[in-house]
């Protein structure tokens, strides 16, 4: 791969500067009432020795089994993605200068006459994986169908992984190709029509790359809408309160081990976790687009901030109890979906009985058919929520 300055390129001078803490561009503010400025905690030398090395084992570990499962031989002996076989390779690869080493992998539906020229809706996914594991090739299996199903164009989006590459690295990578994707002529794209999401630290990062463009780009309603599937959104929350937050008798969380060291690899010590490009459940909701659709999994440590933060982009008091039961909402809102509702722009969506990443994570066979349904639904209603609220 292609090496990158570590400053932002020569075309984020257009940006306000961040300052020396990597915090939110200057002249934004943060929402009133946040918690007090808190920073990623100093580690010992041979802590931040112990982490790097552990979490570069994991990627190749991840890496190894996620190879295997693609293979033949092994299809029919491992647990494969719930949407493995619905994974097609995109139309074309393409990179840009501005970031040669990073790949953008783009679908267009197969109904679509290319020769035409007619602009097509662009959905921009962002993958996720921790920060430092998987690739916008793993998420082909949810771009080829979303784009056929629903008729748009969906460009799988690339950025550089922790913990060689830190906070903000991956947003500037992500801007980046952006800007460079939406003045690209070669592309049929309707820009009046431009949404984003991701999965898991992907949405993340599809909220904090929301913020920038809406406050760098003459026009601020670039983007049109933002779906986050089962988003890390606050970094200020301890792990003990995220866990006693989940449903009673529902076992263990398998994403508990792995939550500091993956915070490690992204933020680089003395990050502010109130920043709003960190933690984005704290951004000012008018640095987001106006539509916002939140997907949180019930049994998904990180699913009460989740909701939490589509309350507060809603404008609506916050009813989570700390057993993870829905307070009544009282008119509030319109109730949709399974256990959902949708108020000012906003909609959230509980997938209940599912954990983080229950779409996209290996599953055995006799599991997958459950899967399957419950994901394929998900994904019919936010592309349904697209095409009639963020781009109607």
């Amino acid at each position: 791969m292609a090496s990158h300055p570590k400053e932002p390129p020569a075309y984020m001078a257009a940006f306000p500067p961040l300052d020396d803490n990597l915090k939110t561009a200057k002249g934004s503010s943060k929402p009133s009432k946040l918690p007090e400025r808190l920073t990623t905690q100093r580690n010992s030398l041979f802590q931040r020795s112990y982490y790097f090395v552990f979490l570069l084992l994991l990627k190749g570990v991840f890496s190894t089994i996620i190879f295997l499962t693609r293979l033949p031989y092994f299809k029919n002996y491992l647990p494969a993605q719930p949407f493995a076989a619905s994974a097609k390779p995109p139309t074309f690869t393409k990179t840009y200068a501005i970031r040669p080493g990073l790949e953008t992998r783009v679908f267009f539906p197969s109904a679509y006459n290319t020769e035409s020229g007619k602009p097509l809706p662009l959905y921009l996914s962002i993958h996720g994986g921790g920060y430092a594991f998987c690739s916008a090739r793993y998420d082909d299996e949810f771009a080829h169908p979303f784009a056929n199903k629903n008729n748009i164009l969906v460009i799988s989006l690339s950025y550089r992984s922790s913990p060689l590459h830190r906070f903000p690295a991956q947003i500037h990578d992500l801007v980046a190709v952006i800007l460079e994707i939406l003045s690209d002529s070669t592309l049929p794209i309707d820009r009046n029509r431009v949404a984003i999401g991701g999965f898991s630290c992907g949405a993340n990062l599809a909220l904090a790359v929301s913020q920038v463009l809406r406050s760098t780009h003459a026009d601020s309603s670039l983007i049109k809408g933002v779906i986050a599937f089962y988003p890390v959104c606050n970094y200020t929350t301890p792990l003990s309160v995220q866990l006693a937050s989940r449903p009673k008798d529902s076992g263990s969380d398998p994403l508990a081990w792995a939550m500091g060291v993956l915070a490690w690899g992204y933020l680089p010590q003395g990050t502010d976790l109130t920043d709003p490009l960190v933690s984005t459940a704290l951004a000012e909701r008018a640095m987001l687009p106006n539509r916002i659709f939140v997907v949180g999994c019930e049994l998904d440590l990180m699913c009460h901030d989740a909701e939490v933060m589509a309350e507060r982009f809603a404008g609506m008091e916050h009813k989570i109890t700390m057993n993870g039961i829905n307070g009544a909402l009282n008119g509030e809102a319109e109730v949709v979906g399974e256990a959902g509702w949708q108020r000012n722009g906003v909609r959230w969506e509980k997938v209940l009985g599912q954990p983080h990443g229950f779409d996209q994570t290996p599953t055995s066979r006799s599991n997958g058919f459950v899967v399957r349904r419950r994901a394929a639904r998900l994904r019919d209603d936010a592309g349904q929520w697209l095409l009639k609220e963020a781009w109607a």
